[in-house]
């Protein structure tokens, strides 16, 4: 958030096990962009992750050791498919 982006469409967060400090801390930028995200799942409690993003309400996929979180507002959501 501390970066006053004007957008966020897309953002991948690697960051070793650190990924729900990172995700604090783009929050306002997450509520007002709704940014696709891959964040990858390693190091990070998966359950607190899926409640996250079920709460700020994303749909999500395993794909590998990320996440694909689109947010349900998304127009590209009906061009995918999930299954």
């Amino acid at each position: 958030d501390g970066l006053g982006l004007n957008r966020l469409d897309f953002f991948k967060l690697d960051i070793e096990g650190m990924e729900l400090e990172g995700l604090a801390g783009a929050m306002k930028s997450i509520e007002n962009y709704r940014p696709m995200m891959l964040i990858e799942t390693i190091k990070t409690d998966r359950a607190v992750l899926k409640k996250l993003l079920d709460d700020y309400g994303y749909k999500q996929v395993q794909i590998g050791i990320n996440v694909l979180a689109i947010h349900l507002g998304d127009p590209c959501l009906a061009h995918i498919n999930f299954t």
